[in-house]
């Protein structure tokens, strides 16, 4: 199966939480009717708590500014485009030295190859090399590495220890009379596309790809070392070097690594923290929902009360075991002592069990340490409209944004900001006041000038949670519509966005959970990105496995035929037992020792049309 990007952090995540779901909570004998899961998973990822034994399983390594290097086939690209990349001084045109030999280069002997062993008679040189002016034409046949350009496989006596090459001849026409450049720029159009070597021809690793060309002298790729190049894909090793000559590609430092440019990083960029880090973008991502809503008392938060740890306690200085409303205690080991509230909750190893606040810098900044060890790309922060408008409010949800911002920075993540329009006091006046608080944050708060907030076709990205819901108060589609058009098209520059909504699961079909009538459909479809929540409309793997043949994979295709990027739901089970008051099961969706989410991953990054996930 071909490995969608993502593959890699979705198994940091998933390992991650399978070593969590092994644990349980310690808990005393005289709170044995609160029910805590034996889960995983920080509270500001999933609005859930992490068991307080998990600790022991996912001790963190220290982090090491060394410079760790790995070859990395999206550096070599960032360096060919910046090798490519002209600069414009004044009104003349002033290009790269190797830009400048591209005409020299082109036009140097170059090797030519029979299309496949034994298959050219004497006179074009039968199975030797034919050295040749790049100017003349003859035929093309390019190879890969990469699997992913959909090529076959038909090397004949592979080395074991050799990556697979794929081989084509219809490029996408057959092109029997091209120069030797054209030709390379012919396989540069295909992911690691280049010339092949002469033993790939004559092991027929592009033969039987149609064009008959088995008995046609074929260009062939450049040696290290063995003459001029312009391009990568005129290398057999795929990399032109900055000299303007076919060398081993150079390693480049992976994330996390210290860094001094964005040249130095596989991922191509240096964030200001000097660590390599992710790109900023949603492709390829696997982006978390921070809520970043737990507070406590004298925390420096404007609110200055206990949110989300408990129900209204009767005594904020001593809240009680019955008046928690989270399903799982946090492992708080790792935060400094002055950032937590200690109560007189006992657990079972004695202790008395803490709680931290978002308000906080540096319990934002571990989240996001954590994070950047697990290989998460980062988050949506939460910004609840519900009461935005009182002071208290706004300015405890703001300094939070800016805890998230910096942390971001500090650990090379990425952020974006994600409204929520669902609230029982909320109705069509919310989408006037979303946009006056947008403006205010990329007036005031500066947070779109960030280097590590997410940026999607050069604009910065902005969900809004909420969109098509049943269960929201806002119905009128046409102060709907415009102020996606405000967003997208008539705002100022500095205020557009790429717009993702979070919509309702059934969405495409306007049933259940979203709204009905016709004009949603054009609301959804003006989208740039469609999130459809997902948590609950799943009980089992079984579920999940019919759920994503049934629903998700036509969201998928209906989403590509509009151009729309998608991005689906992964979630690790559920539970509110505490929060409802015991009117709801424990553990009513099992993790399954982490089972349930890893099935998620797996079939998300099967499908080549999903290259993001929440």
């Amino acid at each position: 199966m071909n490995r969608n990007p993502i593959t890699t952090s979705i198994f940091a995540v998933a390992m991650c939480l399978y070593c969590a779901a092994t644990a349980s909570a310690s808990i005393s004998s005289g709170i044995s009717d609160l029910h805590f899961l034996d889960g995983d998973t920080s509270d500001s990822i999933t609005g859930v708590a992490v068991v307080d034994s998990r600790h022991q399983l996912r001790r963190r390594p220290k982090k090491h500014k060394s410079k760790e290097t790995v070859i990395d086939s999206r550096h070599q690209l960032q360096r060919q485009l910046k090798k490519n990349k002209s600069k414009e001084t004044g009104n003349e045109m002033v290009f790269d030295e190797r830009q400048s030999s591209q005409s020299t280069a082109a036009t140097e002997d170059r090797m030519l190859y029979c299309g496949i062993r034994n298959g050219c008679d004497d006179a074009l040189g039968g199975n030797s090399a034919v050295v040749a002016n790049g100017k003349e034409p003859n035929a093309v046949r390019c190879c890969t590495e990469d699997s992913s350009a959909g090529w076959p496989n038909r090397c004949a006596n592979p080395k074991p220890s050799s990556p697979l090459v794929y081989g084509q001849s219809k490029v996408p026409l057959c092109r029997g009379a091209a120069t030797f450049a054209e030709a390379a720029e012919l396989c540069a159009a295909y992911p690691g596309g280049r010339l092949c070597t002469g033993d790939e021809l004559s092991g027929r690793c592009a033969g039987g790809t149609g064009c008959q060309f088995n008995r046609r002298l074929v260009w062939g790729c450049t040696a290290n070392d063995e003459g001029a190049c312009f391009a990568d894909a005129e290398c057999c090793g795929g990399y032109c070097g900055e000299g303007g000559v076919c060398e081993v590609a150079p390693v480049c430092i992976a994330n996390n690594g210290a860094c001094d440019a964005d040249a130095e990083c596989c991922g191509g960029v240096c964030s200001e923290g000097g660590v390599c880090a992710v790109a900023p973008t949603l492709t390829s991502q696997i982006i978390c929902g921070y809520q970043g809503w737990f507070t406590y008392p004298g925390d420096g938060a404007p609110v200055n009360r206990w949110k989300h740890w408990f129900k209204n306690p009767a005594d904020p200085s001593a809240p009680t075991v019955d008046e928690i409303s989270i399903e799982m205690l946090p492992t708080t080991d790792e935060y400094d002592d002055e950032d937590l509230f200690q109560t007189h909750i006992r657990k079972n190893d004695g202790s008395n069990a803490t709680f931290y606040s978002a308000a906080k810098p540096r319990v934002v900044l571990k989240h996001f340490e954590w994070m950047e060890t697990y290989g998460i790309t980062g988050v949506f922060h939460m910004r609840f409209m519900e009461s935005l408008h009182i002071d208290n409010n706004r300015n405890w949800k703001t300094t939070v944004l800016r805890n998230v911002k910096s942390a971001a920075e500090a650990t090379g993540r990425a952020f974006a900001v994600s409204y929520n329009i669902a609230g029982k006091t909320l109705d069509e006046n919310v989408l006037d006041d979303l946009k006056a608080d947008w403006i205010k944050l990329v007036d005031e708060e500066h947070i779109t000038e960030s280097d590590r907030y997410i940026r999607q076709d050069d604009k910065p990205v902005l969900r809004i949670f909420g969109i098509g819901f049943e269960s929201v108060n806002v119905d009128d589609t046409a102060k709907m519509a415009e102020l996606i058009d405000w967003f997208q098209n008539t705002a100022d520059v500095k205020y557009r966005v790429f717009l993702v909504g979070g919509v309702p699961s059934s969405w495409r079909e306007r049933i259940n959970d979203s709204k009905e009538a016709p004009e949603w459909e054009g609301i959804y479809d003006s989208l740039d990105g469609i999130h459809p929540w997902h948590v609950g409309r799943w009980t089992s793997i079984g579920n999940f496995d019919n759920y994503y043949n049934s629903k998700i994979s036509p969201d998928v295709e209906h989403c590509r035929q509009k151009g729309i990027l998608y991005m689906p739901t992964m979630w690790p089970g559920f539970s509110w037992h505490n929060l409802k008051g015991n009117s709801r099961p424990i553990n009513q969706i099992p993790r399954l020792g982490g089972e349930f989410m890893w099935r998620q991953a797996y079939k998300y990054t099967a499908d080549s049309n999903i290259n993001t996930i929440w």
